[in-house]
């Protein structure tokens, strides 16, 4: 009863322009993690060129600092939204088109560009559209994930319709993105009023970056960017098999149905432990999800077990911990006045730990398909950093005491 009692409240708690976002960003991730590559292999280009729209998703960021920060969030994510549903729609038809192969694949890396660009500047305004709902930290974590429930569903749909045979993958897959897209766009406009109490652009780069705690936040999430992008790129490099086939595919079926497992669990662990355990909790599991694939190759379990329904579930949990939360986090540390900014750096750096971890892949590509054990020493290495990184960040849970002492000014 009490479980149902919090739930209620948690829904009561969402307003349209929060449920806007997990369903913008799931086009985002679908992106990432599913279209991107089926769109690559059905033109016959080799996966390491995600390269280019991450890339440009930093760019897009930049753009959004230049530019896109002066703007109204609420807008910017509408618009943007509906572009990006149009891209990857785009992306999906492409490849089927009745042109020359040198067509399609000028047009696939093209669009890899452009959405990359789009996302870029689309999701900085989105996570400021975040920032009203968050002001409690103390029950942060349960809203910010029973809200990325939404975006778990949103990509399994959308990978499901892309494994589907042909003459019915191509509209089903277009009629997802473009109605997610729209849904988007329709949240936002409904609940635009919440823009009444986003703080506008009060600073410039400069003041922001010399806030204390602005570089850690930061070097953040460009550890975040770098395990964001090994925890399914690296998959693609293990993959003994064409990556439009099923493996992958499955591979995101399991990884995201994890997290829509675990999500309540883990919103309720973040709210009782804190921000830097949680994160660390979570980056250490994502090691360990590596190092567990090693062992059970080397120990000569079947792939279909290992790589698609072990790992991706162990992986899962270490990354609902540690990516998803690590936005929440990047939220909680924004500095006064400089909330636009800071989430346009934020992504820009999180665009460069993406490329970091591809070109890190793909330089010792040769040595982990020879040895799976060589990604998760060089995982390692990263995990160590990170959480030096980690424990040099405030914790925004307030204590025990902080939040009695909350709850009795409230009263008063």
């Amino acid at each position: 009863m009490q479980m149902m009692g919090t739930v209620r409240n948690l829904i009561s708690e969402l307003g349209p322009a929060l449920f806007a976002v997990p369903v913008v960003a799931s086009l985002v991730w679908s992106f990432h993690f599913t279209l991107e590559f089926s769109a690559l292999a059905r033109v016959g280009l080799p996966a390491v060129l995600v390269v280019v729209h991450l890339v440009m998703v930093s760019i897009g960021s930049l753009l959004y600092v230049a530019y896109s920060s002066r703007r109204s969030p609420v807008t910017i994510g509408a618009v943007s939204g509906l572009l990006l549903a149009g891209g990857l729609a785009l992306l999906t038809v492409v490849p089927v088109l009745a042109v020359s192969e040198t067509v399609r694949r000028v047009a696939t890396v093209v669009l890899l560009g452009l959405n990359g660009l789009v996302i870029g500047n689309m999701l900085p305004a989105v996570m400021v559209v975040t920032v009203p709902y968050l002001q409690r930290p103390e029950r942060n974590g349960r809203l910010f994930y029973f809200a990325s429930c939404v975006l778990s569903v949103c990509v399994l749909a959308t990978t499901v319709a892309d494994v589907l045979p042909e003459q019915v993958r191509t509209p089903m897959s277009v009629g997802l993105l473009c109605g997610f897209g729209l849904l988007s766009a329709g949240l936002l406009y409904v609940g635009r009023l919440i823009e009444e109490e986003i703080a506008p652009r009060r600073s410039h780069v400069g003041p922001v970056l010399r806030t204390p705690g602005v570089g850690t936040s930061l070097t953040m999430m460009f550890f975040t960017g770098f395990f964001f992008t090994n925890s399914y790129y690296a998959v693609v490099l293990l993959l003994p098999e064409g990556i439009v086939t099923q493996a992958l595919h499955r591979f995101v079926v399991v990884l995201f149905g994890t997290f829509l497992a675990i999500a309540i669990p883990a919103g309720v662990v973040y709210d009782r432990i804190g921000r830097r355990w949680s994160q660390l909790i979570g980056y250490y599991i994502l090691a360990l999800a590596f190092l567990v694939l090693s062992f059970l190759q080397s120990a000569g379990v079947a792939e279909d077990i290992a790589l698609r329904t072990v790992f991706p579930i162990v992986l899962g949990v270490g990354f609902t911990l540690s990516v998803f939360g690590s936005y929440l986090y990047s939220v909680e540390l924004i500095p006064r006045g400089g909330g636009r900014i800071h989430q346009g750096l934020s992504f820009a750096t999180f665009g460069i730990g993406t490329v970091a971890g591809v070109i890190t892949d793909n330089v010792i590509v040769v040595r982990i398909l020879a040895d799976p054990a060589t990604l998760p020493v060089v995982l390692l290495f990263a995990l160590f950093t990170a959480t030096m990184v980690v424990l040099q960040l405030p914790e925004t849970l307030p204590s025990p005491e902080e939040l009695d002492w909350m709850s009795k000014v409230e009263y008063l």
